[in-house]
């Protein structure tokens, strides 16, 4: 399931938001809980996540995108569109099963 799973005010101008993306892995790890590699990508929507970043405007965002592994979602690219269009920070939790030509290509956003 992806959900906002904090939002912490790191002080009065900078604001953390975490979203777990998708409870898909391809690995269990044995220091994983179980239900952050169930297999399960659910679809985001993403013009609430663009509106929810919308009041942050007068606010430095960092949105911490996690899971299970994010990048293997569907919409993971077009997620760290609109997160880079609204001028947050991103990080990104990952273990990563992806390749490093994965993220030459789709970093860039090409």
């Amino acid at each position: 399931m992806n959900r906002i799973i904090k939002i912490k005010s790191l002080n009065e101008d900078i604001f953390k938001i975490t979203l777990r993306m998708t409870s898909h892995c391809p690995y269990s790890c044995r220091y994983c809980p179980d239900h952050l590699h169930e297999g399960k990508h659910t679809k985001l929507n993403l013009e609430d996540i663009s509106l929810f970043l919308d009041r942050f405007t007068n606010k430095q965002v960092v949105f911490n995108i996690t899971g299970g592994e994010p990048t293997t979602h569907p919409q993971f690219i077009d997620l760290l569109k609109i997160i880079k269009n609204k001028n947050a920070k991103i990080i990104v939790d990952t273990n990563a099963v992806r390749t490093p030509d994965f993220f030459k290509k789709k970093w860039s956003f090409g």
